[in-house]
């Protein structure tokens, strides 16, 4: 089973160079709902469920941001979309996580990092309340987020795979920042790769972690 699901990771990997080529939500939607099947599908117990829901509140995310156009609360809607996505992925790793001081200190770390670039980089560019608040509370989710990811125990490759995953993730949104708020350009050919790559991780995670 371990071997047929790691062959079904073809699926995403496609939908990935598809979704880079034509640029269409369709290939966003295969390549998010394929790694989910394949995470329920790794028979892992109740414990995957959090993966599951993750992966499928992404599609809703994506849903919207994909559509959104100069619609705010269409944007707001996609942002409570993966903040809810984060929130499982929370989870997800917090059913095996285990705090160290190394942990803590990271994580308040890249806490002081993220406020420094929200003030001085986005929120100057974000002029519209409820979206302040939005981007704010998602990007302290997402901190959160990648911190029980580093913590959480289980086999190294799965516990590297599926915190490259959540950095991913946090690293696609930043680009989406610095596009769609400080209005750098040149970050836009990094979200979909970065985005893509990020569920995929998460998915060979879940093989990984398999018996």
């Amino acid at each position: 089973m371990k071997t047929w699901l790691g062959v079904a990771l073809i699926v995403p990997v496609f939908a990935m160079v598809m979704g880079l080529k034509t640029h269409r939500f369709g290939w966003n939607c295969v390549l998010t709902l394929s790694c989910a099947a394949i995470a329920a599908l790794t028979k892992r117990g109740p414990m995957m469920i959090p993966m599951v829901v993750a992966l499928c509140l992404s599609v809703i995310g994506d849903y919207f941001m994909a559509h959104k156009g100069a619609r705010t609360a269409w944007y707001i809607a996609g942002i409570a979309g993966f903040l809810l996505a984060h929130a499982a992925f929370i989870w997800y790793a917090g059913q095996r996580f285990q705090g160290s001081p190394r942990i803590w200190i990271a994580g308040a770390a890249l806490l002081v990092m993220l406020g420094l670039y929200l003030v001085k980089r986005v929120l100057p560019h974000v002029k519209v309340t409820p979206m302040r608040v939005a981007v704010s509370l998602y990007a302290l989710v997402s901190i959160v987020s990648v911190v029980a990811a580093a913590g959480m125990k289980g086999k190294p490759l799965e516990a590297l795979f599926y915190t490259l995953g959540i950095m991913l993730i946090a690293f696609s949104d930043t680009m989406i920042a610095e596009n769609d708020f400080v209005r750098n350009k040149d970050a836009f050919v990094y979200i979909m790769p970065s985005y893509y790559l990020c569920h995929i991780c998460v998915a060979a995670s879940a093989i990984i972690g398999m018996g």
